[in-house]
């Protein structure tokens, strides 16, 4: 102002609206002797929406809840969805990703030497597609599934001798008796206790009477790949996020009973560290 406000007239304003119950809005937006030829307002996407600079503050919170309310709430450390985002980031940020050498190698040929040529095999958590590759080419017709988008895109891309499908090895897309073999390495050993049941049922669901499974999963007194903490009884729960369980002999009896079992357990030690695991070929009868 040209010349400095009077003190009577600012405390004479403010007794005025102190003293009027009566809410009062301050001008619109429009009103050019504030606003306007003050300069200080920067209008953005949400004036267009609003008359009142009193809406502008009103409105803006109101989107700011209803974009919360649809932000996906982070999943839960250990839970499924959690796993699989652990298992989905690991494919994108390591090239070499998942159990690929010489000792599932064989364990393969002596898996594939109780098929019959052409017979229908499916790879439960096939990865990057690198071990159906491998049994593709012993004349078998294969299936790999696994819930990476990643690493399906991946196996897709660079294996053309089977048919890749991104989907969830607990609610497999299969009808009953769709295949004569069924291998599942390193898959029944990251779910958690619900999901090793589940992967039981479906397995047997989709394997014919007579069929063959071949299982490979950490075993008790491994010391390679633990690095998170013990949230149930031999079940760790990774830094990576990540589930790990070690299973004992008699808890996979006990899961796959209703099948004819020969369980091996494999031991290999480097140093202080220990890589064990349990490898077991089954029949479905």
């Amino acid at each position: 102002n040209p010349e400095p406000l009077r003190d009577v007239y600012i405390k004479g304003q403010v007794r005025y609206y102190v003293q009027n119950k009566k809410s009062v809005l301050p001008p619109n937006c429009t009103n050019k002797s504030y606003f306007i030829d003050l300069q200080f307002c920067e209008p953005d996407s949400f004036c267009s929406r609003i008359k009142n600079p009193a809406n502008y503050a009103i409105l803006k919170q109101k989107v700011y809840a209803s974009q919360q309310k649809k932000a996906p709430k982070p999943a839960e450390p250990g839970s499924p969805k959690a796993i699989e985002q652990a298992w989905e980031t690991d494919y994108k940020n390591n090239p070499n990703s998942g159990q690929f050498d010489d000792f599932v190698k064989e364990q393969l040929d002596k898996f594939a030497s109780r098929l019959q040529p052409h017979h229908k095999v499916l790879d439960l958590g096939c990865g990057k597609g690198r071990k159906a590759e491998y049994l593709a080419a012993k004349k078998l017709e294969l299936v790999g599934l696994d819930t990476s988008k990643v690493a399906i895109q991946f196996a897709k891309d660079n294996f053309k001798s089977a048919r890749f499908i991104n989907g969830n090895a607990l609610k497999l897309p299969f009808d009953h008796d769709s295949f004569d073999g069924i291998a599942a390495i390193s898959l029944q050993d990251c779910l958690d206790k619900k999901g090793r049941k589940k992967l039981v049922k479906e397995v047997t669901r989709v394997l014919k009477s007579g069929g063959n499974l071949l299982l490979i999963v950490l075993a008790n007194g491994d010391t390679s790949v633990i690095d998170g903490e013990e949230v149930k009884p031999r079940t760790f729960l990774q830094k990576s996020g990540k589930l790990f369980h070690l299973f004992n002999q008699e808890e996979l009896e006990d899961l796959w009973h209703e099948y004819e079992l020969e369980i091996e357990r494999h031991e290999k030690k480097d140093g202080d560290t220990i890589s064990a695991c349990f490898v077991m070929f089954a029949k479905r009868v």
